[in-house]
Parts: C-alpha cells; sequence; structure tokens
C-alpha cells in the first residue's frame, strides 16, 4: 500500500500522454526540468506539487518508511537525503516517487498482445484510417503517410510503430530496421505495410528524434549462388555461445533457418525464428522474433518479404525449445510487424533482414561468416576473456 495518496486518474493520464510522446517513466524528471513536452508536463507539474506536500507532512520514520519501500533503481535517482530534507531534495524524492508509480502501468504486454480496435487511439483522432489496414492489422502505406525513424507522419499527427519493433521491445524504435524500411518504401514501387501502436499518437510538433551512438552491421555480403537452387533446402541452426556480450538485449539460444520449396510453382521460401532462452520472458511470454520470404526462382524475383513476432506460454515454449522447424510446436500468438510485395531487390532484402533481427549476431554468422568472423568473433573472444578473468 503507498503512504502517498495522489489522484490515481491524474496517474493514469500521465502514463497514457508518456505513452503518446513516447516518455520513458525514467525521463520525467527531463521533462520537468525542460518543460516538456507540453501535455506531460501539464500532468506532471501539478502533481509534483502534490506529492511535495504530501511528504513535508510526514515525519521522519514515516519518510524512511516511503524511501525503503521505494525499488532500489528508482531509489538511485533521489540520492543523499538529509534531516529534515531540503525543498530540493523533497522535489527529487517526489519525481521518484512519480516515476515509481507510472512505471508500474506504463506498458503491460497484455495490451500490446491483445489490441482492441474499439479502444483505439489512433482511430479516435483519425477514424478514416478505419480501412487502411491489412487483415493482419498492418497499415497499407500509401503518399499520405511519411516514414520517419521514429513514427509515421499522418495530417499533422504522428502515429507510433509497434512496441515489437523497439529494441528489445521496450526500448526506442529499432532505428536501423525502420530507417531502411522507410527508404524502401520510399524509393521502390513495392507495396510496403507497417505494424503500429494503437495506444499512441501525438501531434506532429512534438515529434523529436532520439539519436543513437551504437550500430548494427549491415547489408551483409550474402552468397545468392544457391538460392535458385530448389534442392538447397533444409534448416540450419546457429547458437549462441555464452556468456554472450549480446545478451544484454536478446538473451537467446539459438536461430533457426528453413529453406523449403514448392516444385510446382517453383517457388522457395525461407523461415527464420530466432529462439529465446526458456529462462527468458516478458511478464510470462516468450518472444521470438521471426521472418517469412518467397523468392520466385522461374523469374528470379523475391517477390515476398514479412516480420513477425511470436508469442509462446511458459507451458508451450517447452516444447518449441527442444523442437526446430518445421516440427515445432505452434505460438499462442502471431503478430505481424510488416510486409512488403513486389521485386525486392536481394542486397535489399538480406539488409532489411539482418536489421530485424538487430542484436543477433547469428544472423550475420549464417549469412556473411566473413563479416562474423572480422567483427563479432573478436567481440565474443574478449567479452568471454573477460567474464572468465572477473571469475
Amino acid at each position: 500500500m503507498d503512504i502517498l495518496t495522489l489522484n490515481q486518474q491524474d496517474i493514469r493520464e500521465l502514463q497514457r500522454q508518456c505513452l503518446h510522446h513516447n516518455i520513458f517513466p525514467i525521463d520525467l524528471s527531463w521533462c520537468a526540468f525542460t518543460k516538456s513536452p507540453e501535455p506531460v508536463y501539464q500532468l506532471l507539474q501539478p502533481l509534483l506539487d502534490e506529492c511535495i506536500e504530501n511528504l513535508q507532512i510526514l515525519n521522519t520514520d514515516e519518510l524512511r518508511i516511503l524511501l525503503d519501500a521505494m525499488p532500489p533503481g528508482i531509489l538511485m535517482g533521489i540520492g543523499k537525503i538529509d534531516t529534515p530534507p531540503s525543498q530540493q531534495q523533497y522535489r527529487r524524492i517526489a519525481n521518484q516517487y512519480i516515476t515509481m508509480l507510472v512505471e508500474r502501468c506504463y506498458s503491460p504486454l497484455r495490451d500490446v498482445i491483445h489490441i482492441d480496435p474499439n479502444s483505439s487511439s489512433v482511430l479516435l483522432e483519425c477514424p478514416e484510417l478505419k480501412n487502411c489496414f491489412d487483415d493482419d492489422g498492418l497499415l497499407i502505406l500509401n503518399k499520405e503517410f511519411t516514414l520517419l525513424p521514429g513514427g509515421i507522419k499522418y495530417r499533422g499527427k504522428i502515429l507510433h510503430y509497434h512496441q515489437f519493433l523497439r529494441r528489445s521491445f521496450s526500448a526506442e524504435p529499432n532505428f536501423d530496421f525502420l530507417e531502411r524500411f522507410a527508404d524502401h518504401s520510399r524509393i521502390t514501387n513495392n507495396q510496403c505495410r507497417i505494424a503500429i501502436d494503437h495506444r499512441r499518437i501525438m501531434s506532429e510538433k512534438e515529434y523529436r528524434r532520439i539519436m543513437e551512438y551504437d550500430h548494427w552491421y549491415g547489408p551483409l555480403v550474402f552468397d545468392t549462388s544457391r538460392i535458385d537452387d530448389l534442392n538447397y533446402v533444409g534448416v540450419t541452426v546457429k547458437t549462441r555461445k555464452h556468456p554472450s556480450p549480446f545478451d544484454n538485449n536478446y538473451v537467446l539460444d539459438h536461430t533457426e533457418i528453413y529453406w523449403k520449396s514448392d516444385r510446382s510453382t517453383s517457388v522457395k521460401t525461407l523461415e527464420i525464428e530466432e529462439i529465446a532462452s526458456s529462462k527468458d520472458n516478458y511478464e510470462g511470454w516468450h518472444i521470438n522474433r521471426y521472418i517469412h520470404s518467397e523468392r520466385d526462382t522461374a523469374n528470379k524475383t523475391l517477390r515476398h518479404f514479412d516480420g513477425a513476432v511470436k508469442l509462446y506460454s511458459s507451458d508451450n515454449y517447452r516444447d518449441r525449445h527442444n523442437t526446430n522447424m518445421p516440427s515445432h510446436a505452434k505460438a499462442n500468438h502471431y503478430i505481424k510487424m510488416f510486409r512488403i510485395d513486389g521485386n525486392i531487390d536481394l542486397n535489399e532484402w538480406v539488409a532489411l533482414l539482418s536489421f530485424y533481427f538487430r542484436g543477433n549476431e547469428m544472423i550475420t554468422e549464417y549469412f556473411d561468416p566473413q563479416t562474423f568472423d572480422q567483427e563479432f568473433r573478436p567481440v565474443i573472444e574478449q567479452y568471454k576473456n573477460s567474464t572468465n578473468t572477473a571469475c
């Protein structure tokens, strides 16, 4: 039970505006300092004032109980507190307390898995978009939409990309993939579709680009000599070597690459699914990224490419984890993330594929072993050696 009594409706609305404006709870102190974005600050400031008033009523023991109940990560943002606290210290406590409350209900996975069209903030603001989605829920792109690295511009609004198109499924968008996808959509005649987050929409004037200073390798140098060979099929399994520096983003065990062919149509299909560690889950769900692609070998064209995420319950995941495609257990939920139809350049395809699987070095190991040996293997060995030394 919380010691302080704050307006829960205002907390929920603050959480909602944080989602709309891509503000993570940990960034609320930055919002208070910069007084932006305005819709977030207008809700945050009165809550801070209310929280400070409540804090100042507490005696020393009550304040200590409140601080001791905070998670360590939240408590770190407060620092040393005097007795009695200064006004600035009260403000830091208030900010971290509100951060804690917003974080509790910030972005539950259940809201991402089960989308209710009737509660879509996007369709509430832009009801004309109702018929712009395909049967998989993907937004069918046309000239009215401008794809930006951090969102989709539409009639003065910004639509956000789907939660599962974010790094680690929760952080900033996968800029590497989304920028490449945006360029592909703009400069080709292919039909492109993308998944959006129906919970989020904001004014274009509030859009801001967060710069990233790390990068992922792509495009890859892919040997295409056997891509049209209908006999070159089967499953390849690439395994992550542990301990791994890449577990910081995605804790993966292995990746399955499955080629199959249909001689009656001369179509060759590729499926790739990364298999997350059975010990790693998001609110009880195991999430694997997946792609599916079709090659018309008779006409030597890559005609279709789509990506999705597969969600498995803990019970179901044991079977999936221990079997390979095509005899694997089926996912509890299959949520499509993007789709491209047309004539897709092979180099562009493998670049998009590698960026979609950002954080998965096994993709590079399969498609471009030379780059893997030059760029990834030394990092893996160095990390392994440093870990062994530390032990």
